[in-house]
Parts: C-alpha cells; sequence; structure tokens
C-alpha cells in the first residue's frame, strides 16, 4: 500500500471514530500544562479534565478535544482569567 493510500486510510478510521462535540455541553474543564513563560501563546497548555452533559469524559474524547486548538486556548484563558 502507497504512503498516501495508508494515511487516506488513517483519516478514514479516525473520521469513522471521532466524537461530535456539542461544546455547550462541555463543563468543569480542567487545564494543565500551562507556562506563563511561553504568554500568550501557551502552547504546552492542553485540556486535563472535562465533563460533558454531566459525566466525566474519556480519554479518548479528552484527546480528540485537544486537537481543537483553538477551543483548548479559550479553556487556558477561562482557567487563568
Amino acid at each position: 500500500m502507497k504512503e498516501i493510500e495508508k494515511w487516506e486510510k488513517i483519516q478514514e478510521d479516525h473520521a469513522a471514530n471521532a466524537f461530535i462535540f456539542d461544546y455547550k455541553k462541555i463543563k468543569h474543564i480542567e487545564v494543565d500544562g500551562i507556562d506563563h513563560s511561553d504568554a500568550p501563546d501557551f502552547s504546552d497548555a492542553y485540556i486535563s479534565y472535562a465533563e460533558y452533559d454531566g459525566r466525566k469524559m474519556t480519554d479518548e474524547e479528552i484527546d480528540q478535544l485537544n486537537e481543537d486548538s483553538d477551543f483548548v486556548y479559550e479553556s487556558v484563558c477561562n482557567w487563568l482569567w
């Protein structure tokens, strides 16, 4: 299998297993990895805990949530200020 075909297969598998979040249902977000010397980027920060619709999010859900860099950055700002 060619490298491009492998990459496309990985992307398809990832999309099939992806969660679709209603961001309004994500609450109690905790952020770790904040390096104040990296302000205002906070590029190492990540969401370590969150609840979705009243339940603790799984590690897989948190991993996917951390892929949304805009949401992570917004969460970091909310956490700090």
